[in-house]
């Protein structure tokens, strides 16, 4: 551990290790809640919040909820205006990335003054519309290949006050990079910075080495959160990902066990 730390730049805050939350000994069911009369699913049950590994206000485990407050309180002050987007990559696949940027995102939630749009731009291996229990008709891949036209139709609420999700969509094995640079994904991140004035928009994008989508999108969005694996990463795989997006856009680091 001192190693690692020893390794990132000292511009780079340290954020609270942060641990996966145990499941149930039976889990809940995925699927769609019954939807409101608003149009907002049901608010999950204790038990179904754990089974999702859903951080909410009153859980038993005070320790990561606690970390997630952190980790929210450290980084805003960074960040020149709440309506700007935070990209959370893993430095590989299972790193906990999707984990942090859904946690990171409700933690945001819990002031009640503030809005959280969670976007997953993992197109290979979406989880988020799953984790959150909608089934959705389009999401971003749609909008940028111009099968959905208006953003409204991708932005679902979910069972959480003040938190809504933009599913990946109806992706296919292509490669996606060129979508990300395109004129329809700038109207998009112009879009939604400008829906809300506050709200902060968080990006679940894919593991930074692993991938040549995850390096693309940190030069479309403003911030950086780098979620690093308590073993198995090398000081120099570290300062190689921070050198990918750049030093001045990172924001912080999660150690996740």
């Amino acid at each position: 551990m001192a190693k690692l730390k020893e390794s990132v730049n000292q511009n780079i805050t340290k954020l609270p290790w942060v641990k996966p939350l145990d499941p149930p000994a039976e889990p809940v069911e995925s699927g769609r809640p019954v939807s409101t009369e608003s149009g907002r699913p049901e608010k999950f049950s204790k038990e179904e919040f754990l089974a999702r590994r859903i951080i909410h206000p009153g859980m038993k485990d005070i320790e990561v909820l606690n970390a997630f407050r952190e980790l929210r309180t450290s980084i805003l002050p960074k960040i020149d205006k709440f309506n700007s987007v935070l990209q959370v990559s893993a430095i590989k696949a299972g790193g906990g990335a999707s984990f942090n940027a859904l946690n990171l995102a409700v933690s945001c939630t819990f002031d009640q003054h503030r809005n959280a749009l969670l976007v997953d731009c993992n197109f290979h291996k979406p989880s988020l519309a799953k984790t959150l229990g909608i089934e959705p008709e389009a999401g971003l891949f749609d909008f940028l290949t111009n099968r959905a036209s208006d953003i409204k139709d991708i932005i679902y609420p979910t069972s959480i006050p003040r938190l809504s999700l933009v599913p990946s969509g109806n992706a296919d094995n292509e490669e996606h990079i060129e979508f990300f640079t395109g004129e329809n994904m700038r109207i998009f991140l112009e879009d939604v910075r400008n829906r809300y004035e506050d709200r902060i928009i968080i990006i679940d994008a894919p593991p930074l080495l692993d991938s040549a989508d995850a390096k693309i999108l940190s030069e479309v969005v403003d911030y950086a959160l780098l979620v690093i694996p308590y073993k198995g990463s090398s000081s120099g795989s570290i300062n190689k990902m921070i050198k990918a997006i750049g030093k001045d856009k990172v924001v912080g680091m999660v150690i996740n066990n």
